[in-house]
């Protein structure tokens, strides 16, 4: 088998159907808990991270406690639709103590621990409590903020070595307050939504991903969510077992996602994605254009340890069709990833 097309035994697209993958990772000892012993990570092979976005009216921002079992990492940015201002912090540590993640996806709490970047992400049976404060650079931020679930995207993907839990929700309803400075902002669940991506894994020492996230509204006032990928769960046709939409709240797996990323300049021509839905009785087609007002980047090189990492961020055009129904997208705020790391 392809190690770089493993191919995932267990995917579900209900929220019930979380718990009993979370049965299965509590008989493997490298996804069982927050920490692994040095036994059963002889290679420090297991990652871990909670990434959410959140989009709104006013802002767009972005999050992420990491656990690479040798390092960790913290990174929060923040794109002001307003101003038209970006802004980025992180911080870093030796080991995997300052972020802990305590029980699972749906289960238990994960924090950040830092000097300027304090963060609590805590697990409710209807949503995710989000409490963070952060001085850093001449800025202030705290929130205090509720992400709503929806249908879950939950895959356990086994193709040894790789080991992996990961858990997608996007068009999550988000709903609470947050001051930044001298301004502050209150999100409305009806206006406000959020992609979360939970996983827990046991990686290839090489690994390859292409990534896109959106969360919005349609034309028509339709809750829309997006995960899709390319290379890090894909089986031998190359589909991810990863690839989602959501439409007001409901899962609806997709097949392969065509990424047409921009040859020379990520951060300035358009990406396109084209997809149709897994199951054809679904008779679902998505077509959309990705144009980048800007862009993350990470490229480090250090002997074996290296990454060669672009996220662009910007404004999403496009149709999802549904049973022939067209749902018209424009202008919603999305972000799309090109991923290589040695790790």
């Amino acid at each position: 088998m392809n190690h770089n097309q493993p191919s995932p035994s267990i995917t579900t697209y209900q929220r019930g159907g979380v718990e009993s993958l979370l049965e299965s990772l509590k008989r493997e000892p490298i996804l069982a808990s927050g920490q692994v012993s040095w036994k059963d990570d002889p290679w420090l092979r297991r990652k871990q991270w909670h990434f959410l976005s959140i989009n709104t009216p006013q802002l767009f921002f972005a999050f992420a406690p990491v656990n690479l079992s040798y390092m960790s990492t913290f990174f929060f940015y923040i794109y002001d639709k307003e101003r038209r201002t970006f802004f980025e912090i992180g911080e870093r540590g030796i080991g995997g103590h300052k972020a802990s993640f305590q029980g699972f996806s749906t289960q238990g709490e994960t924090a950040w621990h830092g000097k300027s970047l304090k963060l609590a992400i805590k697990n409710h049976s209807d949503h995710w409590q989000i409490n963070f404060n952060i001085v850093a650079r001449n800025h202030k931020l705290a929130a205090d903020l509720r992400i709503y679930h929806v249908d879950s995207a939950a895959i356990l993907a086994q193709d040894d070595p790789l080991l992996a839990f990961t858990h997608k929700e996007a068009g999550c309803p988000v709903e609470g307050q947050m001051i930044m400075d001298e301004r502050s902002f209150k999100f409305e669940p009806e206006t406000s939504f959020a992609s979360s991506d939970w996983t827990r894994a046991r990686l290839h020492w090489q690994t390859r991903w292409n990534f896109l996230s959106l969360a919005g509204l349609s034309q028509s006032n339709q809750q829309v969510g997006i995960n899709l990928s390319r290379y890090i769960y894909d089986d031998t046709d190359g589909i991810s077992a990863e690839n989602t939409i959501w439409l007001n709240k409901i899962a609806y797996r997709m097949g392969a996602c065509e990424f047409k990323k921009p040859t020379t300049q990520l951060d300035q021509d358009p990406w396109i994605f084209t997809a149709q839905s897994f199951n054809p009785d679904d008779a679902i087609k998505l077509e959309l254009t990705l144009q980048p007002i800007g862009a993350r980047r990470e490229h480090l090189s250090l002997g074996l340890l290296a990454s060669r990492f672009t996220q662009v961020y910007g404004m999403t055009h496009g149709i999802i069709e549904v049973q022939g129904q067209r749902n018209e997208l424009k202008d919603i705020f999305a972000i799309a990833e090109d991923h290589w790391c040695r790790w």
